[in-house]
């Protein structure tokens, strides 16, 4: 995959995909199955305006006595607010490689009202990132940094699905691992990309988001989530 975007995304032409599915295939098993084949041929696609959290978790630490190496599963609903803020599901897991997973469910007519979801993970208060899925099949890669005191949006990547449920009440299952400098990122047991993570290696919350595009919510509604779960891994 070789392509760009407006804001300067760039993609990883097939770094390792086989290795690294390899490598991990003995923390992949307890999750869905892998799909061997990459989606071929995904495009940039315009970045809308981002929301932001109006809260960020802690600065990630882990203690020696802490048990947060898994998480879920957990099911729910991401309520829609105000536009200023953002439906937000933190797990308790703080890593920096994780292996998470959930199954979003389609909140309306994307006719009608626009809508997101996506997973955020090695998420502090100084920096992040954001796996963001527009309800027309297309993602984006988004880190944030907060340590000037601003919040400093880039796209890292972005692209097209070419196997996702756009129909209202219809559902797509997300799975993203989380290794070092790389993702791996599937949509309904299809492999997607894999993901340009050399921003930050350093640990983190991972949750579940709605509404992360400005004008992407619609108050009264929401987004359902089934079996969200985390679990961290080592090298």
């Amino acid at each position: 995959m070789s392509s760009g975007n407006g804001c300067g995304a760039t993609f990883l032409g097939g770094i390792a995909v086989l290795g690294l599915t390899v490598s991990l295939g003995a923390w992949l098993s307890p999750f869905h199955p892998v799909a061997s084949s990459p989606i071929m041929g995904a495009s940039s696609a315009s970045t809308p305006p981002v929301h932001f959290p109006a809260a960020q978790p802690p600065k990630a630490t882990v203690s020696p006595t802490d048990d947060q190496s898994s998480f879920g599963p957990s099911s729910g609903d991401l309520v829609h607010l105000a536009e200023d803020r953002v439906p937000l599901k933190w797990s308790t897991v703080v890593a920096a490689d994780v292996v998470m997973e959930t199954r979003f469910f389609n909140p309306y007519n994307r006719l009608e009202h626009r809508w997101d979801y996506g997973l955020f993970f090695r998420s502090t208060t100084e920096q992040g990132f954001r796996l963001i899925i527009r309800d027309d099949g297309a993602w984006f890669v988004s880190y944030t940094d907060h340590r000037r005191g601003v919040i400093e949006q880039t796209t890292v990547q972005s692209g097209t699905i070419s196997l996702f449920d756009k129909a209202p009440g219809g559902s797509n299952h997300i799975r993203l691992v989380v290794l070092g400098e790389e993702g791996l990122f599937f949509v309904n047991a299809n492999f997607v990309a894999t993901l340009d993570l050399r921003k930050t290696v350093n640990s983190g919350k991972a949750g579940v988001a709605s509404g992360i595009f400005k004008y992407f919510q619609w108050p009264g509604n929401a987004t359902k989530y089934e079996k969200f779960r985390v679990r961290a891994v080592s090298p």
